[in-house]
Order: structure tokens, then sequence, then C-alpha cells
């Protein structure tokens, strides 16, 4: 079964003021205090149901997730745990459940395992356990996954990827779990992931549109029976990333 579904922002229900990514600035965190980004991310939290339940009575079962929804909550300062919102969260997670929605969630791109700073990467840690978190309260499944890119070649992707692997490894199994790989516009194509992906058993997000832009050498169709094994092999559904813009 084939489900389609949207990122983020529901424009219907946004203009009757329900959606998932208030946020706010550093700046007006420092004035104001955790406590109001809690009350801005427990709005998001509460928002979740109702988004929910709007893709249900349209045929939507697939629904990613704004990384915005708990802003600040993976900051080395000001970061808290999404704990307080588990009622909310919970309401939204047992109802994807019964009628089989899939929710996932995609870390900004800021998140970086492969990075040779290491203060980046552990950043990247830190997010990425918010996000898992975020799953985790929930109740999802292996097929709730965290959508990530590579990050940047600084000049030797070898030496990328090889970072890659040392640091990806280091991660805690929950994370690694649910962590997949995306083809970007601009440096990793289709072809250089597949390697890596292979060799770490990390499911691969074709995103049609990036490989339109920085194609592999082959067209997408040839990579696809290795790129769904690695799903199948990890008992998760394949995920797929199409726009035209």
């Amino acid at each position: 079964m084939v489900r389609f579904g949207y990122a983020c922002i529901n424009t219907v229900l946004r203009e009757q003021n329900i959606f998932t990514n208030r946020t706010l600035r550093l700046a007006t965190l420092k004035e104001k205090g955790v406590e109001y980004a809690k009350e801005l991310a427990l709005k998001n939290a509460k928002d979740l149901l109702p988004i929910l339940q709007w893709n249900e009575q349209h045929g939507i079962r697939f629904f990613r997730v704004s990384s915005e929804a708990f802003p600040f909550a993976s900051h080395e300062q000001f970061g808290y745990s999404v704990r307080f919102a588990e009622k909310e969260l919970k309401e939204a997670g047992d109802f994807a459940k019964k009628f089989s929605h899939r929710i996932t969630l995609h870390p900004g791109q800021f998140n970086v395992i492969c990075s040779p700073n290491e203060k980046v990467v552990e950043n990247t840690f830190r997010d990425l356990q918010h996000h898992t978190e975020i799953l985790e309260v929930m109740g999802m499944g292996p097929d709730s996954v965290l959508v990530i890119h590579m990050g940047g070649a600084y000049g030797d992707k070898q030496k990328s990827f090889e970072r890659f692997e040392t640091n990806f490894l280091r991660l805690p199994a929950n994370i690694r779990n649910r962590l997949v790989l995306e083809n970007d516009e601009v440096v990793y194509n289709i072809e250089e992931l597949l390697p890596i992906c292979v060799k770490l058993s990390i499911p691969m997000v074709v995103d049609w549109h990036h490989d339109y832009i920085n194609p592999s050498s082959k067209p997408i169709q040839e990579y696809l029976p290795v790129i769904n094994k690695i799903w199948s092999d990890r008992g998760i559904k394949p995920k797929q990333h199409y726009s035209e813009s």
C-alpha cells in the first residue's frame, strides 16, 4: 500500500491557528526563560492531534512533524525533555497507531554526523536524542524514522564517510535504529550514499527532486532494488520524497 503525506504545515488548519511550529528567537528565550519555550511547545503538542484527525478525514496517513515543535529543546544551555507534554504526545501517538498513520521527523540541516568539528557532532547527538524522545513518548514503532543528510564533504568525501561511520556507531542503539539517510541536492547523491547505507544497514530515503538536481550516473530505478532491500531487511517500510519544485 502506497501512502502519500506532507511535511509539517497544514495550510488549511494554519488559517484556524492550528499548527505545530510555534517558535521563538534565542534572545527571547534568554529574556523570557525556558518556561515560555515550553508554553509554546505545549501548544504545538496539543495541535498535533487535530492535524492528524484532519489528515484521517482526508485520507492522509503520512505526516512529518515539525522539528520546531519543541523550540530549543536540544540547546546546550536551555534544553529540556519533552516529557512535560507526554499526555498530548501520547494522545497523538495513540491516534496515529489506531488509524495506521506514519509519523516521521526530519532533524535540521545543522545535524552533521560527519563533521570534523566535535562540537557540531555533540550538538547533533543531542538534537537526535531530542527527536528520538518525541517518537518514543508518542509510542511510535520503527516505521517512524528520523531523516537526515550526510552533510558536508569538507574537501574529502572519503574521510567524511569515515567520520560518519565512527560517529554513527557511537550513537545509542535507540537513535541508530531510527536514522535514515537522504540524498541531497548539492553534495551526496544516491550513488555516493549507497555504499555506506549498505555497509551500516542504514535505509535511504530517495528524494527524486534532489536526484534531478544532483544526479547519479544511473536512473533512480536501477538503485531501488538494493535500497528497498535495506528497508526490508530492517523491517521498515520504505519512504521516498517527491516534489517538482
